[in-house]
């Protein structure tokens, strides 16, 4: 994975309308930390997904706060309001959740995606007062609150496993 440092990818804002199926506007219980998943959707960048949320934020409950692929991040959610994203209420009030757009799920492309969204965890993670991601703790899987194998390429070790991703998180906390 790249080195980077805390500045350098830029994070666009396409927020969901407040008060719509998709966002309540209701406030985190607690920031416990960052929830990971991955889309499922090939040949969708993260512009797309920020575009699908708010173009349909009527259409249904479910939302995330971020979409990260190999060259930016979408923010959909503000940090500090619920998205329901984890398949537990525990989760989804608690977790900002982080959808890296998995358009390509090899090469390059990916390693950037994973890199990338490694970084905007730290970021966020940064952002709440978290010097350490900790599994469980602080940054989980979508896997912890709902048992779906996702983010299923990071657990099959694609291009990392899970213990390798909190480490990079872990070193952009550091830098």
């Amino acid at each position: 994975m790249e080195k980077k440092k805390m500045t350098e990818v830029k994070i666009n804002e396409l927020f969901v309308p407040k008060g719509t199926k998709r966002r309540s506007g209701k406030k985190l219980k607690k920031d416990n930390g960052v929830c990971i998943h991955e889309a499922g959707t090939s040949s969708a960048p993260a512009v797309n997904h920020a575009k699908n949320q708010y173009n349909n934020c009527n259409a249904a409950v479910n939302g995330w706060h971020f979409t990260v692929d190999d060259v930016e991040v979408w923010q959909s959610f503000p940090l500090d309001e619920v998205a329901e994203h984890s398949g537990k209420r525990e989760g989804n009030d608690t977790t900002v959740a982080i959808e890296i757009a998995d358009k390509v799920t090899a090469g390059e492309y990916w390693r950037k995606a994973v890199d990338n969204a490694a970084w905007l965890a730290a970021w966020i993670l940064r952002q709440k007062g978290h010097t350490k991601a900790v599994h469980k703790q602080n940054i989980w899987q979508h896997n912890d609150w709902s048992g779906k194998d996702c983010p299923k390429q990071i657990r099959k070790g694609n291009p990392v496993n899970w213990a390798a991703f909190v480490a990079k998180v872990n070193e952009y906390l550091a830098a």
